[in-house]
Order: C-alpha cells, then structure tokens, then sequence
C-alpha cells in the first residue's frame, strides 16, 4: 500500500496581534483607582509633611518620603531595598587626597508574590549639601578664609558674603547618604507603582540646601498687651536698640539659606540643627524673615546657654585643682 505524505509547510495566520498589549482594567476601574489616588492625596495627605513645593522645580508639588509611604501603605506595597553599588573611600586613596562615599540602591515594592514597581536612588558625598558648608566672615578661621572661596550672595534686604569651605568631617555624613539613598529609591518606585507621577513629582528636596531641613515652627500663642492696675493698656516700651549682627545676616537670607547659615553661625552641623528644629515640631523654614530671626534666637540661645555652662564648669575644675590636675 502506497501512502502519500506531503512534506509542505504550512503556515497558520493568527488574526490576534502578539504586540497588542491589552489593558489590564477596563476605563471604569482605571477611573476609580486614578480617583481613589487623588482622593487621597487630598484628604489624607499633608502639604510641608508629606509633599513640598521647591522654588524652581516647576508647578507640580514634590513627593517626600512620609507621602511615598502613605501611598505604598495604601494599596499594601511592602519595600525592599538591595544594594547595587557601593563606594566607602575613607582616606581619599583613589580621589586625590578628599574621602568619597557613594551608595546605590533598588528599591522593590510587592504585594505578595506580585512586584508592583521599582526604583534606583543613588547619593554620594561630593554633592553640593554635603561636600561643602558655609561660614559667615566673622565665624571663619584664618585657614578657611585662605582655603574658602568667598560668594556674594543676595537677601531680602540686600547682599551679603561667605565663605564656602569643604566640609572638614565627610565621615559624618556616611550614614546620612546611606538613607538619603533609599529615600529616593523609595520615592521612585512608589511614583511608578501608584501612577503617581500626574500629581507628584520626584524627590528633589533632598537634593536642595533646604532637604530635609524644610520645617515650620508651630505657631506660638500671640502675647497679650501688658495692663496697668486700672486694667489699661500699659505704656509702651521704647525701641529696641541696634539689631545684632547675627540676626541681621538671617534677617537678610534667603529661606533656602536658612539651615546652613544657622549651623555657621552656632559652631553646629546642620544635622544637629535639622534635628533640634524637629525635635520642636518644626515642619519647615519659616516664610517671614522675623519669624527666621525668632527660630534662630531660640536655637542660639539654648545652645549657647549650654556652652556657657559647660565653659563654667570647666573653668571652675581648672581653677580649683592646681596644675590642671582632676578633683574628685
């Protein structure tokens, strides 16, 4: 028996397109999730805490890391940050004498087996807020006046000079790029994960002189008029007399200027500033220029009524033990 077998290709047309990606919802959920994002953002999130308005970054209000982690919170995305490059050049060996640390990182948003979205942040030591601080003429040392480069800068009530100088302790701020990089990791996939980025955009905050320094002193209560015996308005107090010079420098300021003009001019870290700031519910730099020169007098003053105590005791140790010597 003869069989006949054909060898012919032959070849099947589909009528469905393979690079006709569908939609996943239909336009009525896609609505209601859209709308459910910016019902959100609007009663549930609060403007200077969880997204900022940055001078020069356009209209479009900027997302913080508490806002990116309310949205992650509300559709139950869960991060997980993984390091993909890493720099820690304590002694400045490989660039030219000045230490530099750099740190990248993934961030990955799942909600159970299913990733949402993901992100790539990276910080580094030579940026500008971290590589650099400023000291007020009258501040600076002789070695950072021959070292500094002098800027002129402008403020609401004219110009004014600093010197700016390389930041003598880059190992301070290790841990700080180390989590300045996962924020912004961070902040990058929620934008993608939420089909956030029509309302927000990314975290240039942290990139700014006022990151993570942006913060408004709660309202303190209005004093009331002084009264005399006969519950009239007491007579007024005369003038005050001249403005010190360090409040006339933050008078002059810009806000974006406030932070390190603050940690110059108090000998301090503008770390240590932003956390004495939060530590007295400060959400971000005051608007007014008396209300700056207020913040200031505060911190000034704390923090100088404790050096002039532990100069005291440390005086009063020296004077009572001859030859420097400790006493019990």
């Amino acid at each position: 028996m003869t069989t006949n077998e054909s060898t012919e290709l032959v070849v099947t047309h589909q009528d469905e397109n393979a690079y006709a990606i569908m939609p996943v919802l239909d336009l009525h959920l896609a609505a209601t999730r859209r709308q459910a994002v910016v019902d959100f953002a609007s009663r549930m999130m609060k403007a200077g805490t969880d997204y900022g308005k940055i001078p020069g970054t356009g209209d479009k209000p900027t997302l913080l890391k508490p806002g990116a982690e309310k949205l992650a919170s509300l559709f139950g995305l869960s991060p997980r940050f993984e390091i993909l490059d890493r720099e820690m050049d304590w002694t400045g060996a490989a660039h030219g004498g000045e230490p530099f640390f750099y740190v990248q990182y993934r961030c990955t948003l799942t909600r159970g087996e299913l990733v949402a979205g993901q992100g790539v942040g990276s910080c580094n030591s030579w940026e500008k807020k971290y590589r650099y601080r400023t000291v007020y003429p009258n501040k600076a040392t002789p070695e950072e006046k021959e070292h500094g480069r002098l800027e002129t800068r402008g403020g609401r009530n004219g110009t004014y000079q600093v010197y700016v100088v390389k930041n003598p302790d880059p190992a301070d701020v290790v841990n700080t790029i180390d989590k300045m990089a996962q924020k912004r990791a961070l902040v990058a996939a929620v934008l993608i994960a939420v089909n956030a980025s029509e309302l927000f955009t990314q975290d240039i905050e942290d990139y700014s002189d006022i990151v993570d320094g942006d913060w408004q002193p709660a309202q303190p209560a209005q004093p009331q008029p002084a009264r005399n015996g006969n519950g009239k308005p007491a007579d007024p107090q005369p003038a005050p007399g001249p403005v010190p010079e360090d409040e006339a420098l933050i008078n002059d300021i810009e806000p974006s200027d406030f932070i390190p003009a603050v940690a110059s001019l108090i000998g301090h870290d503008e770390d240590t500033v932003r956390a004495w700031f939060k530590g007295r519910g400060m959400t971000s730099v005051p608007k007014g220029s008396a209300a700056r020169v207020r913040a200031y007098r505060a911190i000034r003053d704390e923090i100088g009524i404790l050096g002039e105590a532990e100069q005291a005791e440390l005086v009063a140790i020296d004077g009572d033990a001859p030859n420097g010597a400790y006493s019990d």
